[in-house]
């Protein structure tokens, strides 16, 4: 708080007050030039003459003079005296009274206030608010107006024209003249001095705790700053939170547009519901004119106090009746709420079969796009099956030529055997040792048409499991079409017995078969849902026994880039060996194969043979079995590529069955979903029929509750 003003105040009013008394003890400039400094002593004594006292107010007076002119020379201004041994009192003077305030000040400095109890605790604590308050006292040294100054000799002549100066010797603590003046103003400027320097010494603690503060401020901030880190890493994932929001909105917009369509399904029982409203209102007013037969009726039971006695007995049957359709009431809210839950988790399952029925569709598609590129494949085999029998025709044509030049040259070889019968010992010992190379290489070549021959067998085995499988399923739409024929017999029973049962109750039951015949309609689903199942577990198999036969379509292919390999060989073999072979010619070969589809070509004949007769007859013999094994396996391939054929024409069949037991599926399920819509709807006005049966038998009831009571 700011207490300049308070200060500034004090030291006005104590101005004032010295230069009166200056006026009073008409101290002149002259008295004030002296430079003796007096230290004021306190005393103690009492009873002393009033020469003393006299004495005592001179030298206050003197010491006061020359502190002000040492302190303040530069502006000659009055200040407060400081003594405690002088008293200077006035009689009162209306002239000098009119310039001055309202009150006088009475000082601390003035002997008035001292008593035996007095101590100099306020001359120390005057001086040291001098010392403090002297830097303030240069700046409004200046406002005092120099008329102030320039007119002392006027207040002098005032002072001494208008009264008589009397001095009062000090006094004792008891006498009333003297007695301790009380300065409140005064003392409640030093109170708020002092409060100051409290303030001011306090705020070096408030700084202390400035500082702490400042240290808590700094760990907060770091804290904060933390906390800034930890939201930008919640707002990212917010972020990725807010696109997965996103696309759950999108779906939630797809189910906003099925939901509309719903909404208008409800609108139109909204209609059917008003006009079952018309009828009841129709029945309300066949009610009406039945409360007034009833009225009737109750004029004559007041006649007859018997019939009031049946009609008591009738009240309490019907509160009996009351109890017992509201028990009737809950069991069938009890089966509705089950039938409604029963009727969300069907249509979830007709959803979810949908989904089923719609996948396996694509499965479908895609089989057969699978289906329409292995017909491709097996077209390229039938191309590539023709070329080979081309080359075999063009093999056969060179090889009739070759025997008949073999047929000439083996007169010329014969005669030459028998001249070099002698001198090929070595020959046939090597001719013999490439037959053995020739027998181990026909070994591994018949292995591997067992294995290839045990492939297949596999594959009739595959090809036998597949026609057992597709029988049995067959049978299982056989029986299941049976099922389906029977559960329509039965919805068309039920629907007969619907139609004829009248009432309420009836129509109760009717709910009750409605809701069985839901049951087996439920077991028929799961009972395709097994089905469908099985139904792709042969697919898979299919799959699987059709990957087989495409693996042993690739070796066949690999064994016959390695024949076309063989051939090549030969054909350079018989280049150079051409005119000095000779081999057996049996026509039979080309007869067995046109008459029985079998190729059977004859042995090699070596009968003829002689040791050292021909040098490159090994060839020719690795050349005519080349040439049987090339025939061999192109006879395969055509059988392999006959029953690949009769496998694909029996998939396809299988495949026109299932798609056609789809179809026939999806009637059935578009049958169901029809029936178990119409079904709903028949519960549904069942409802609204007993509600509004039940309100218009409490009603009735109330009624004649009140006809009673009156």
């Amino acid at each position: 708080m700011n207490f300049g003003w308070a200060s500034k105040m004090a030291k006005n009013a104590l101005l004032q007050a010295q230069q009166k008394i200056d006026q009073v003890l008409e101290i002149t400039p002259e008295e004030e030039e002296g430079n003796v400094a007096a230290v004021v002593d306190d005393d103690d004594d009492d009873d002393d003459d009033n020469n003393s006292s006299q004495k005592d107010i001179n030298n206050c007076s003197e010491n006061d003079n020359e502190d002000e002119g040492k302190l303040f020379t530069p502006s000659d201004s009055w200040h407060v005296c400081r003594s405690e041994n002088t008293v200077v009192e006035s009689e009162p003077n209306p002239s000098r009274d009119e310039d001055t305030p309202g009150t006088m000040l009475n000082l601390d400095s003035s002997p008035s206030t001292i008593s035996p109890n007095h101590d100099s605790a306020s001359v120390t604590r005057e001086s040291i608010n001098y010392v403090k308050d002297n830097g303030d006292n240069e700046l409004w040294e200046g406002n005092i107006s120099s008329p102030e100054r320039k007119n002392n000799e006027h207040f002098e002549t005032d002072t001494v024209a208008s009264s008589d100066i009397e001095i009062i010797k000090q006094a004792d603590e008891w006498s009333s003249i003297s007695g301790p003046v009380h300065n409140d103003n005064f003392t409640i400027v030093q109170n708020r001095i002092d409060n100051v320097l409290n303030q001011v010494a306090n705020s070096s603690e408030q700084v202390k705790e400035m500082d702490t503060i400042i240290k808590n401020m700094t760990i907060q901030i770091d804290m904060r700053d933390n906390r800034i880190s930890e939201l930008t890493s919640l707002s990212k994932k917010g972020e990725n939170e807010i696109g997965i929001l996103k696309q759950k909105i999108k779906i939630l917009e797809k189910e906003l547009k099925d939901y509309n369509l719903v909404k208008k399904g409800n609108i139109e029982n909204e209609k059917l519901i008003n006009e079952l409203k018309e009828e009841g209102m129709k029945l309300s007013e066949k009610l009406g004119q039945k409360d007034k037969e009833i009225k009737k009726l109750k004029t004559l039971n007041q006649e007859n106090s018997v019939i009031k006695i049946e009609f008591q007995q009738l009240t309490e049957k019907a509160d009996d009746l009351t109890k017992a359709l509201t028990i009737k009431n809950n069991e069938i809210k009890n089966i509705v709420n089950r039938y409604e839950e029963e009727s969300k988790n069907d249509k979830n399952e007709i959803n979810n079969l949908r989904k089923e029925v719609e996948s396996l569709k694509q499965s479908w598609h895609c089989k057969e796009n699978m289906y329409e590129t292995r017909m491709c494949d097996i077209e390229d085999y039938k191309n590539h099956l023709e070329e080979e029998r081309k080359n075999v025709k063009k093999l056969k044509e060179r090889l009739k030529e070759s025997q008949f030049e073999n047929e000439e040259l083996k007169s010329k070889l014969q005669a030459r055997a028998e001249q070099a019968v002698h001198d090929n010992i070595d020959l046939t010992n090597t001719i013999a040792e490439m037959e053995d190379k020739y027998k181990a290489i026909i070994t591994s070549f018949e292995n591997e048409k067992e294995q290839l021959l045990d492939k297949v067998s596999t594959t009739d085995k595959l090809l036998s499991e597949k026609e057992f499988l597709y029988k049995s399923l067959e049978k299982r739409y056989q029986s299941e079409k049976n099922k389906s024929n029977v559960l329509e017999k039965k919805v068309k029973d039920v629907e007969n017995i619907l139609i004829l049962i009248p009432g309420v109750m009836n129509e109760f039951v009717k709910g009750c078969t409605l809701n069985k015949t839901i049951d087996v309609i439920n077991d028929n689903l799961t009972q395709m849902d097994n089905i469908i199942s099985i139904l792709q577990k042969d697919i898979t198999l299919l799959n699987k026994k059709y990957d087989l036969a495409k693996e042993r379509k690739n070796a066949i292919m690999n064994v016959e880039q390695n024949m076309g390999i063989i051939n090549n060989e030969n054909v350079n073999t018989l280049n150079t060996v051409f005119n000095t072979t000779n081999i057996d010619n049996n026509d039979s070969l080309d007869d067995k194969h046109e008459e029985n589809d079998e190729r059977s070509l004859s042995p090699i004949r070596i009968d003829w043979y002689i040791e050292g007769s021909c040098k490159n007859c090994d060839n020719m013999y690795k050349y005519v079995n080349d040439i049987k094994e090339l025939a061999d396996t192109s006879l395969s391939n055509k059988r392999t590529i006959i029953s690949l054929k009769e496998e694909l024409n029996e998939i396809k069949e299988n495949y026109t069955k299932l798609n056609e037991k789809e179809m026939e599926n999806k009637v059935l399920l578009d049958e169901a979903l029809q029936m178990l819509g119409e079904k709903i709807e028949i519960i549904e006005e069942l409802k609204q029929d007993f509600i509004d049966l039940e309100a218009q038998h409490k009603q009735t009831m109330f009624d004649l509750l009140q006809k009673m009571s009156g």
